[in-house]
């Protein structure tokens, strides 16, 4: 990792926590009083220096966002090529849990070639920051987290580019580390970028994406706290705008797109009406989600498609999502089997009325 980077991601980390610390709130999002778990494998909580070989790492050995496959055997991880070339040709085509995170991720490729979207994948290739275990597939580079999010391109393209403008401001919620604002990016450089989520996954989204973009302008926890507000002015000042979860009330709009992908179905009620009810969403023209038609029984928030305000939205593009409908999992330690999620997905692309 460059020193440069290294220095701002812990002064942004610092930033943030010593300001949710002096409002002596009692939980923040995923630092609560107690540090977590996954935060703590990126940063040493007592020096706050970053653990720079798990961010160099982060897709190969997944901290807070599993992808498949993976470069981890148990709690084993390493970069050399014979241990990797191993995993690939030798336990991914044996085992039969690892054969069945093949199989997911080929069900989305198969997707995006029935789709006609594989030039974007040809055009951008899953890059190699955060070493992932890229699977190389009929000349093609993926994993099954980054092809979902060609697929996700592909359908922004076809539905929704043309009636936003080039320069549009889009909202991404619950963004990890901003591999779908990546592929934006990479396709279109003069969009803006707003990601939303819990504080450790914007530190990956920070290294992430200021090693795919080393020029471009990324405002940090710093700068966004310091803001009074962050409106259309403020977020075209950057490329990328990272936004905590604690933060989200200073967004007061300017949003052109906003996109969320599973992780709306997935959290608290409380969660998911704050920002369904917020501004910034109410007023942003356009919605792009994935969802469970019904959280239950993966997640115990009773949410279900019932509760989105898809009402309010004239219909661009809505179907069942191809893909995520189920999973292989192994069993006897060869073998695999199709296992049916509880729900299957909804997609959704809409223009507000």
């Amino acid at each position: 990792m460059d020193q440069k980077l290294k220095a701002d991601i812990e002064a942004s980390y610092r930033f943030l926590k010593e300001y949710e610390e002096n409002l002596n709130r009692n939980s923040y999002g995923d630092w609560e009083a107690r540090f977590h778990s996954e935060t703590e494998r990126l940063v040493d909580k007592l020096t706050g220096q970053l653990r720079v070989e798990s961010f160099e790492n982060f897709r190969g050995n997944p901290v807070f966002v599993a992808d498949r496959p993976n470069a981890r055997f148990r709690s084993f991880h390493s970069t050399d090529p014979l241990y990797r070339f191993l995993l690939r040709e030798v336990l991914y085509r044996i085992h039969g849990d690892r054969r069945g995170h093949v199989q997911e991720m080929l069900d989305v490729f198969n997707t995006v070639a029935e789709m006609g979207f594989l030039d974007l994948l040809k055009k951008y290739p899953s890059p190699q920051v955060g070493n992932p275990l890229n699977w190389n597939h009929q000349g093609h580079s993926l994993t099954n987290r980054y092809v979902r999010h060609i697929f996700n391109l592909g359908m922004f393209k076809k539905y929704l580019e043309k009636q936003l403008p080039t320069d549009y401001v889009h909202l991404d919620l619950g963004s990890a580390y901003g591999p779908f604002s990546g592929v934006l990016k990479m396709d279109n450089p003069n969009g803006h970028h707003v990601l939303v989520d819990l504080p450790g996954q914007l530190l990956m989204a920070h290294y992430y994406l200021a090693s795919l973009f080393p020029n471009a302008r990324i405002a940090d926890f710093a700068t966004v706290g310091k803001a009074g507000k962050i409106d259309a002015a403020f977020i075209k000042q950057y490329d990328f705008v990272l936004l905590p979860t604690t933060l989200y009330d200073r967004l007061s709009g300017g949003i052109d797109l906003v996109s969320n992908f599973a992780s709306l179905s997935e959290m608290g009620r409380e969660w998911f009406e704050q920002y369904i009810r917020s501004e910034p969403f109410k007023k942003a023209p356009f919605l792009f989600t994935m969802n469970r038609y019904d959280a239950y029984p993966t997640y115990s928030n009773d949410i279900t498609i019932l509760d989105y305000p898809l009402q309010d939205y004239q219909k661009i593009f809505m179907r069942t999502c191809p893909f995520v409908k189920q999973y292989y999992a192994g069993f006897l330690y060869f073998f695999k089997k199709t296992v049916r999620y509880p729900s299957e997905f909804f997609l959704f692309i809409g223009k507000r009325k």
